[in-house]
């Protein structure tokens, strides 16, 4: 009883903090107010500026995302249509899931108008998602249930910087993809790596991903030991093996992280090669708990220490967005992304 009113508790909280979130405009002021919730969640504190001696790698992060200065790039970049594009125009080695149709939702969209649109692809090994947002995706070769398919539409309408004022995500297109299924038993591995302009810093693997046994394991670079401290609460793989392709993974994900003082890639090793999850520039929202925060404020100190020996005229400014990346010219194809 006390479980089921812990979670419709949490539940009301979550539209009540939605509901404002749509009426307050985008301000530092009202976006830290408005993302602290879910920072204080995961942290157990308040944020800590970037230069307190005891920052992590979260205070980054949250002051990263409130203040609005993304490049029209890195929010192109959170566009999962586009950024499949710019990843293979950036590393020609990395493989991506083949796009299969592309969906614009409107705010009158119903759920009628999306399973007509979806009917030609059931039954198939493809997936739907939203291009700008993470956290919600179906297998169309599952039986559709029309429940759960009006769920998926009202997430997908949304914008997902209300949830937590993630700013990167406030001017995108909102859309579905539709894309080959890269892992038909969901059982592939996901690998994630936080990089600072082609310096790789650290990987994660995350195992049953979407899963009840979801599992997670941070490591070093490139030697694959284990970092012993368990993230976002979830517990270590039983069976950690180093991936088969990590060498070039590493490779890629420095060659797609150049350019961008943080960004995390998100890659997938397949026994088809290496393919392209996203761009991810606020993990988490800064919200991901780590059980030893020592490592995670040691995770910021060697970020720090890569901004300013890559931009040493800006230090740790070079962290805000738009100000130390040298990113290259913005083409049409990539502010086409944007609203």
């Amino acid at each position: 009883m006390a479980g089921k009113a812990g979670a419709l508790l949490e539940r009301g909280a979550t539209a009540v903090h939605r509901l404002i979130s749509r009426q307050v405009p985008s301000h530092v002021a009202f976006n830290y107010c408005l993302a602290l919730p879910r920072f204080c969640t995961g942290n157990r504190r308040l944020p800590r500026r970037p230069v307190h001696p005891r920052a992590t790698l979260n205070d980054i992060i949250f002051h990263r995302m409130i203040r609005d200065e993304w490049s029209p790039l890195q929010q192109s970049c959170v566009d999962k249509e586009h950024a499949k594009a710019f990843a293979q125009a950036r590393a020609p080695g990395v493989k991506v899931a083949r796009t299969v149709a592309i969906f614009h939702l409107q705010e009158s969209t119903g759920m009628g108008e999306v399973a007509a649109w979806l009917a030609p692809y059931l039954g198939r090994k493809l997936v739907v998602k939203p291009t700008h947002s993470y956290g919600s995706i179906l297998y169309l070769d599952e039986m559709l249930e029309t429940r759960r398919l009006a769920q998926f539409v009202r997430y997908a309408k949304r914008n997902f910087f209300h949830a937590a004022r993630e700013t990167q995500y406030r001017h995108l297109k909102h859309k579905l993809i539709v894309e080959e299924n890269l892992a038909p038993d969901q059982r592939i591995n996901d690998y994630k790596f936080s990089c600072s302009d082609g310096r790789v810093l650290h990987g994660r693997m995350d195992v049953g991903r979407f899963t009840p046994d979801h599992r997670r394991a941070l490591f070093t670079v490139p030697d694959f030991t284990i970092i012993p401290v368990r993230c976002g609460g979830l517990d270590f793989p039983d069976r950690i093996v180093e991936p088969p392709h990590l060498a070039e993974m590493i490779e890629i994900s420095a060659q797609l992280s150049r350019g961008f003082d943080f960004v995390r890639i998100d890659l997938y090793d397949t026994p088809n090669g290496v393919y392209f999850g996203e761009f991810t520039f606020t993990p988490s929202a800064g919200g991901c708990s780590y059980s030893d925060e020592g490592i995670a404020i040691e995770m910021a100190r060697r970020l720090r220490a890569a901004s300013a020996e890559q931009f040493p005229q800006k230090g740790i400014e070079a962290l805000a967005p738009g100000i130390g990346g040298h990113e290259p010219a913005v083409t049409a194809l990539e502010k086409s992304a944007l609203a």
